[in-house]
């Protein structure tokens, strides 16, 4: 009794502790997300998702990597700067950089965000992308995960980022109003 008392006071902890972690697929920080859209066929769903990157992922900085429409594959490069509070308080500057890619198929999407990259804007360097502002992801991960404070604010506020950017192409994509 006393243990199962125990594992449910720590499955909470389990779960945040979870959360706090970056998902890491070969020694890359990876996002995947399968999007199903069961009647659409796979022009339909590149179109789609060409109009997200058109209305949605063309903004501070993008560019087509890959766009194949017969094998269903369009990859976008992109960067944009995010904002937090670091832990004394003081406002932070954040540039990420990812690749969005699509993989289509008749009735649904994969949808990969990989190649990410982070850099500390709020370190004063004469180059934008010193190696001093650069964040080192699997560091930061490993930091994370023991616990670090300033580690898991930054590991939170990727996951956050991502998962909105999951959010917006899942709705945008579902909505198909283009």
């Amino acid at each position: 009794m006393k243990k199962l008392i125990l594992t449910l006071l720590l499955i909470p902890v389990l779960l945040e502790a979870q959360s706090t972690e970056l998902p890491l697929v070969n020694g890359d920080v990876t996002f995947e997300k399968v999007i199903t859209m069961n009647n659409a066929t796979k022009d339909q769903i590149y179109g789609y998702a060409d109009g997200w990157y058109r209305t949605y992922g063309n903004s501070y900085y993008s560019f087509r990597k890959i766009d194949d429409k017969s094998i269903g594959q369009l990859a976008i490069k992109s960067k944009k700067r995010i904002y937090s509070k670091g832990l004394l308080g003081a406002d932070k500057e954040w540039e990420i950089e990812y690749m969005v890619t699509f993989l289509v198929k008749d009735g649904r999407t994969k949808v990969i965000l990989n190649s990410i990259e982070l850099i500390d804007l709020s370190i004063k360097n004469s180059k934008p992308a010193s190696p001093g502002s650069k964040v080192n992801l699997i560091e930061l991960n490993a930091k994370a995960k023991n616990g670090k404070k300033e580690a898991v604010k930054i590991v939170e506020m990727i996951n956050t980022e991502m998962g909105n950017l999951f959010a917006g192409i899942e709705r945008t994509l579902t909505a198909n109003n283009f």
